[in-house]
């Protein structure tokens, strides 16, 4: 399903200034919502916040905790969005929503959203030393005010996107100032929908009789209720429904729909034996040109929380011949490809099931989409080659990736989807990395132009 979108270019600021720059304001307003407002009517309105990231370049890895979020109506009454203090990894959210929160509120209009956040981390790569670096920058401001006109009525679903402009918040390696975006979602189809992409967490409650389950989402830990169609796909180690159990593991790709709930597109579950997984990007592995012994990962996301790791952390794993490999698919086609510890290779986002008995032992590893921000070079159909930005692919020798999108491939601020691209825009290209002939190719599920 093509998503053309052109909303969301109306609605957040995009800037010109490339990483480790920043300049202006990443605040938008407008007026949002339909129906009543003014505070009539008894029954409240549910707002589902979603968060994201628009994509970086030099950043690798970049944790946020947003420790509150208040609405503040017309009238000047406050209303908290957001339950507890939450640790975001924006990274893995490139163009990969997530649930922040869902939360009744009255109905009303409200002029204003505002977050307070606070202890940045993250990982950047310095292209000097071809290493990744960590930092722990001081923030301009724990606060950010996004202007609104947002009118909710009674009983009304109504999503937006948190999106963080990480490209344009990174002011320098000791200082951030962040910027976010106030994005609406659509239950029409051909606008931005409200989608999860590629969501860890685990199975909270089955109500199987009603094709429904509830999931706690690792990342922020709101809780969503899932509800299962025919037409859902499932991966891994279940087949439907009635395969899963309470406490799985599960990555989820699913919409929100008009009463709250959300339609599960994909789920995938890795194993039923309990395994810890942790997702990262790899940043070097060994032989080169031979079978991989190890690999170092930088870590992004862990399912679940593990006390020996954090966001930012750079941890080796081992890697050996009983080590399974295999790749997420989902809906893309992966005819011609294939990964396995001589493929395995620096820049691939994995994820990696931990050895029961030795932790740093890598019992499965498997091939995830990622986000890789670039300058688009060269078109053809239906492909786009793209010069990733920031020094850490080319310092991988992978200086030119091509884009190979499909019918399925989504384009945000592309209206006319691959008509609109042009040589050096830069985009932000969401997929799967894999290799054909010793050639990188990005199998590609999202596109989103960031400076035209």
């Amino acid at each position: 399903m093509k998503r053309e979108n052109s909303l969301a270019a109306s609605l957040v600021v995009t800037f010109l200034t490339a990483v480790l720059v920043g300049c202006g304001l990443g605040e938008s307003g407008g007026h949002f919502g339909s129906g009543g407002g003014g505070g009539g009517g008894t029954q409240p309105a549910t707002l589902v916040l979603f968060t994201e990231d628009q994509a970086a370049d030099n950043v690798l890895a970049f944790q946020l905790t947003v420790t509150a979020a208040t609405l503040t109506d017309s009238a000047g009454k406050t209303v908290s969005v957001l339950p507890a203090a939450v640790a975001v990894e924006f990274v893995s959210r490139s163009l990969a929503p997530t649930v922040l929160s869902i939360t009744d509120v009255p109905a009303a209009t409200y002029t204003k959203l505002e977050l307070l956040v606070a202890t940045p981390r993250m990982a950047v790569f310095n292209p000097s030393t071809s290493k990744v670096e960590i930092f722990d920058p001081t923030l301009t401001t724990s606060s950010v005010v996004l202007p609104l006109s947002l009118s909710l009525s009674a009983r009304q679903v109504f999503g937006a996107r948190l999106d963080f402009d990480l490209r344009n918040s990174v002011v320098s390696n000791s200082t951030v100032t962040p910027r976010f975006g106030f994005v609406p979602t659509s239950f029409v189809v051909g606008q931005l929908p409200g989608d999860i992409d590629d969501a860890l967490g685990s199975v909270a409650s089955l109500d199987k009789a009603n094709n429904r389950f509830t999931m706690t989402v690792a990342a922020t830990g709101a809780q969503i209720t899932v509800v299962v169609n025919a037409s859902t796909l499932f991966e891994g180690v279940v087949a439907s429904l009635a395969d899963l159990r309470v406490g799985d593991q599960v990555e989820l790709d699913a919409r929100l729909q008009t009463d709250s709930t959300f339609l599960a597109l994909a789920i995938e579950v890795e194993n039923q034996v309990g395994q810890n997984e942790v997702r990262g990007l790899v940043v070097s592995r060994d032989n080169p040109s031979d079978n991989a012994t190890q690999l170092t990962l930088l870590v992004r996301e862990e399912n679940p929380a593990q006390p020996d790791l954090a966001p930012t952390d750079q941890v080796t794993f081992s890697i050996d011949a009983s080590t399974s490999f295999r790749i997420n698919r989902e809906d893309l086609t992966m005819q011609g490809y294939s990964f396995d510890r001589q493929i395995l290779s620096a820049g691939q986002v994995v994820a990696i099931e931990r050895d029961l008995t030795t932790p740093s032992r890598a019992a499965q590893v498997t091939l995830k989409q990622g986000t890789i921000t670039g300058r688009v070079t060269t078109i053809g159909l239906p492909t786009f080659d793209f010069a990733p930005l920031g020094g850490f692919y080319a310092a991988k020798d992978l200086p030119s990736i091509r884009a190979v999108t499909t019918l399925q491939t989504e384009f945000e601020d592309l209206p006319g989807g691959m008509a609109s691209l042009a040589p050096n825009q830069i985009v932000g290209v969401r997929g799967v990395l894999l290799f054909e002939f010793g050639q990188p190719r990005l199998l590609t599920k999202r596109v989103r132009l960031l400076v035209p």
